[in-house]
C-alpha cells in the first residue's frame, strides 16, 4: 500500500507560562508513507517551550476502508525527531490501494 507524495500540517498553539507570560509555539509535523507504516518528522520552527505534538495519521482507500495510526511525539525548542508507525499486514490487506491521506486531530501541548 502507498500514498504518492507528501502531506504537512502546521498547528501553532499558546501555552501560559509560570509568570503569567504567554509563549507561543509553533510545530510542524510531516509524514510520508512507507512499505510498512508512516514515517512522521516533527519540527519544532519557533518559541522557546519544547512541546509535544499528538495526531492522527488517516490513510483513505480505494475500497471505502479507512486505515488510522496515531502517535505524539515531544521535541526541543529548534530540533526535529522522527516517528515510524507501523501498520500491521492486516490494515494493509485491509485497504488494498490507498487514494490518499491527511493528518488529523493535531493537538499541542507543554512538554513534561
Amino acid at each position: 500500500m502507498t500514498v504518492a507524495g507528501r502531506m504537512m500540517v502546521l498547528a501553532a498553539v499558546v501555552f501560559a507560562g509560570a509568570l503569567g507570560c504567554k509563549k507561543e509555539v509553533h510545530v510542524g509535523v510531516e509524514c510520508v508513507t512507507e512499505e510498512t507504516g508512516v514515517k512522521c518528522t516533527v519540527t519544532h520552527q519557533s518559541g522557546e517551550v519544547a512541546a509535544k505534538a499528538c495526531w492522527d495519521f488517516i490513510i483513505h482507500c480505494e475500497n471505502g476502508e479507512e486505515v488510522k495510526v496515531s502517535s505524539c511525539a515531544s521535541v526541543q525548542p529548534k530540533k526535529s525527531v522522527e516517528q515510524h508507525l507501523p501498520l500491521s499486514p492486516a490494515d494493509i490487506a485491509r485497504c488494498g490501494k490507498a487514494t490518499s491521506a491527511e493528518a488529523a486531530n493535531l493537538v499541542l501541548s507543554e512538554a513534561e
